[in-house]
């Protein structure tokens, strides 16, 4: 998900878009991420690599958005 970090800078400051495509891709990623916790087994004790993964990408997306935030201030 190393591309939210590009993509987000790529959109221009002026356009005041740039913060509420962060927003949208990181509420997007957690209704996935809801979607993807039904299907998943129950009767395991550790948390699925999959599980790691979505969250891996959650912190990376809330870090390109607080990145976001500081440049554009």
């Amino acid at each position: 998900m190393f591309f939210i970090f590009q993509i987000s800078f790529a959109i221009p400051c002026e356009s005041g878009e740039r913060i509420g495509f962060c927003i949208t891709v990181l509420l997007a990623m957690s209704v996935y991420l809801l979607l993807v916790a039904d299907s998943v087994p129950k009767t395991s004790d550790q948390i699925p690599v999959l599980g790691v993964n979505f969250i891996l990408t959650f912190v990376e997306i809330f870090l390109a958005l607080i990145s976001t935030i500081i440049v554009i201030k």
